[in-house]
């Protein structure tokens, strides 16, 4: 079997800062301050410290969760400064927009975000942004990496789409990107997540780039499972501030 680690390590090396932009997955209960109330949505690929104080504020920044039981801490969430989004609000007050490629959106953020080779010269990924132009902006990437799926076929249903397709041998689905970013202090204090419902944490991670990854999987009765069947695995982590989730059907070496 692949080593755990030695694969994570490898698909991280090519997580990296995209070239234009060199300045800078499973659902979730996360908690994105609304100027109303709080609501809970569908969400998502880390550092030493030192005294009592810094660790107090690393815990509340990095308050992760699986079925209410805390996991080990990422590296600290930060309040970014992004640019609004200029567009008429939707039904629920909030504004929203589709991007038709990833450095698109980075350029719309006025800030830089991670990205990966693995989805490059990708045709089929949809990507949503949604914000409430103060707390908060969270990203979706669906099929953000396609992997060795097949016979990809959009869907679309009213303002909503999504893809049919065909598992791999590899992947069971294309890989899924979330990303949540803070923009205020409000925010900043009140966040955090909670992974819900037949979930396990596999393990936390140190990579060689210096990223704190905590591993999620779904729990399958094993009578449940077939030839070939991948569960729904997750990668969290957070790097420069900013939350990343990765997450699809594959084991959890790939």
């Amino acid at each position: 079997m692949v080593n755990i680690k030695n694969q994570i390590d490898y698909e991280l090396r090519n997580l990296k800062l995209s070239k234009d932009f060199q300045q800078a997955i499973m659902r979730c209960s996360i908690k994105p301050k609304r100027k109303t109330a709080w609501y809970t949505v569908a969400a998502l690929l880390f550092c030493i410290i030192g005294s009592t104080t810094v660790w107090a504020g690393y815990v509340i920044y990095n308050s992760i969760h699986v079925n209410e039981k805390m996991l080990p801490p990422l590296q600290p969430m930060e309040k970014k400064s992004i640019q609004k989004l200029l567009v008429a609000s939707n039904e629920f007050g909030y504004y929203a927009k589709d991007y038709s490629d990833y450095q698109e959106l980075c350029e719309a953020l006025g800030i830089s975000l991670l990205h990966s080779d693995f989805s490059n010269d990708n045709p089929y990924m949809l990507i949503s942004r949604e914000t409430d132009n103060y707390h908060w902006n969270q990203i979706y990437s669906t099929a953000y990496i396609i992997g060795d799926v097949t016979n990809l076929s959009k869907i679309k249903s009213g303002t909503d789409s999504h893809y049919t397709f065909d598992a791999g041998q590899e992947y069971g689905s294309p890989i899924d990107l979330a990303i949540f970013i803070i923009c205020s202090d409000e925010q900043l204090t009140d966040y955090s997540v909670d992974f819900l419902g037949d979930l396990e944490h596999v393990e936390t991670y140190h990579s060689s780039q210096g990223y704190v990854v905590n591993i999620i999987q779904d729990t399958i009765p094993k009578e449940n499972m077939y030839p070939g069947f991948k569960p729904n695995c997750r990668a969290v982590l957070v790097a420069d501030g900013i939350q990343y989730k990765l997450s699809g059907h594959v084991t959890v070496e790939k």
